[in-house]
C-alpha cells in the first residue's frame, strides 16, 4: 500500500548515495537497511572492490535490489547486471529500484537453476531474503538456466538463493568455463541445501570443479581467509552441519584488488 512504502538511503564508500524502496516494518533485511543504509559491509567492501566499468554481474537472489543498484552504478552504462528474482513482491521492489538505471539492468522475475521449467518457491514474509524454491512450496514459478543467457563476458556471479546454489552452478557450467576469470560468492548452508533437495558434498563436488581459488568471507574480522582443498572440504563437510544450520559465504576467484 502507498501508505506503507518507505524508502532507505544507501551509503556505501566510493559510491555515490542512492535510494532503495523497501518492504513495509517488520522485514528482516528493509529494517536493517532502514536502519544502517548498508547490507553486509564486508561482502559490500569486496564488491565495490572488485567490479569495474564495462564489467558484467548476474545477481541470482537479488531480493529487493541492493546487490544489484550497487554493482550497476560500479560496472556503468558499458557494464550490464542480471538480476534475478522469483518471488512476486521482491520482484515488484526490484523493478521499482533499478527503474532509473536504465539498460545496463536486467531484471528476470525467473529463479535459476539446473535447467528451464518451473518450480515452487516458499518464504517467510518476516525475512523476504528467505524465499526460496522447495518441493512443498506455494507458488509456482519460472526457472531460467544461466547458461541460456548465452552471455560472451561474465565477470561476478553473486548466488544467494536459500539452499538453491548448487543447482544455479550447474546451470552455468558452460559459461564458468569459457571465463574461468570470473569471481563467484556463493552461500555454503547445509541446512538450506538439504531444504531444497541438496547438499554440501553435492556443493563441495561443483565448487571442486569450477578449479578457482576459495576463500572464507570472513565478514567479522573483514578479511578473506584462504582456503585450500581440504580446508574447503573440512568446513562443508564437517564444520558447517544442518543440524547446527550454520552457514557462510565463500568468494571463489582472484580476489579483489
Amino acid at each position: 500500500m502507498p501508505s506503507q512504502r518507505r524508502h532507505a538511503r544507501i551509503t556505501v564508500p566510493g559510491v555515490a548515495p542512492f535510494s532503495l524502496s523497501l518492504h513495509p516494518p517488520g522485514e528482516l533485511v528493509s529494517d536493517h537497511l532502514a536502519a544502517h543504509g548498508i547490507w553486509e559491509p564486508y561482502e559490500t567492501t569486496l564488491v565495490t572492490g572488485f567490479l569495474k566499468p564495462g564489467m558484467c554481474v548476474v545477481d541470482a537472489g537479488a531480493n529487493l535490489g541492493y546487490y544489484t543498484c550497487l554493482a550497476a552504478r560500479l560496472v556503468g552504462r558499458a557494464g550490464r547486471v542480471h538480476a534475478f528474482e522469483p518471488d512476486p513482491e521482491n520482484h515488484r521492489l526490484l523493478e521499482r529500484n533499478t527503474a532509473d538505471l536504465g539498460d545496463r539492468v536486467i531484471v528476470h522475475a525467473e529463479a535459476l537453476g539446473e535447467r528451464a521449467g518451473t518450480a515452487r518457491l516458499a518464504g517467510d514474509r518476516s525475512n523476504m531474503g528467505d524465499a526460496h524454491l522447495e518441493p512443498d512450496g506455494s507458488l509456482v514459478v519460472p526457472v531460467a538456466r544461466g547458461d541460456d543467457l548465452h552471455l560472451a563476458r561474465l565477470d561476478l556471479l553473486k548466488i544467494d538463493t536459500q539452499g538453491a546454489e548448487v543447482q544455479v552452478l550447474a546451470g552455468f557450467r558452460a559459461t564458468l568455463g569459457a571465463n574461468p576469470a570470473a569471481s563467484i560468492i556463493v552461500e555454503a548452508w547445509p541446512w538450506g541445501l538439504a531444504r531444497a533437495g541438496s547438499s554440501a558434498a553435492e556443493l563441495l563436488a561443483i565448487l571442486e570443479a569450477l578449479d578457482r581459488p576459495a576463500w572464507l568471507i570472513d565478514h567479522q574480522a573483514h578479511v578473506l581467509r584462504p582456503l585450500t582443498g581440504e580446508g574447503l572440504r573440512t568446513l562443508l563437510l564437517r564444520t558447517l552441519t544442518v543440524a547446527d544450520r550454520g552457514f557462510v559465504n565463500l568468494w571463489l576467484g582472484d580476489p579483489p584488488g
